[in-house]
């Protein structure tokens, strides 16, 4: 057997292992992502967002986002942080939002 039959043989074998997916309504099982140590951030990006919001506003922020992979494991400090830079746009009915395929530019909380 030479090392091409060797490679087509694992990747036999790899297509016969379980999916990552299953079925349509299970989770992942898994998420890859770099390492992030904030000692290590150079902190040349410390510049904070703030935008305006009335107490009803944070209010319904909060409400909304309190249940978010996301931000459940932020403490309070951080998630007024994160909810500061937040910022309201009102839409009406038939509004284009946002399309698919494009490119995010913002993360957004429906109310």
């Amino acid at each position: 057997m030479n090392s091409e039959d060797e490679m087509m043989e694992s990747e036999e074998e790899f297509d016969e292992d379980e999916t990552v997916y299953g079925n349509a309504g299970m989770r992942r099982k898994s998420v890859f992502a770099e390492a992030y140590n904030p000692e290590e951030d150079d902190g040349i990006d410390d510049m904070k967002i703030i935008h305006p919001k009335t107490d009803d506003q944070r209010q319904r922020l909060a409400e909304a986002v309190k249940d978010c992979l996301l931000f459940r494991s932020l403490d309070g400090e951080q998630l007024a942080e994160v909810l500061d830079a937040m910022f309201e746009r009102k839409a009406e009915p038939g509004d284009i939002i946002i399309k698919q395929n494009d490119d995010g530019d913002n993360f957004y909380v429906v109310d």
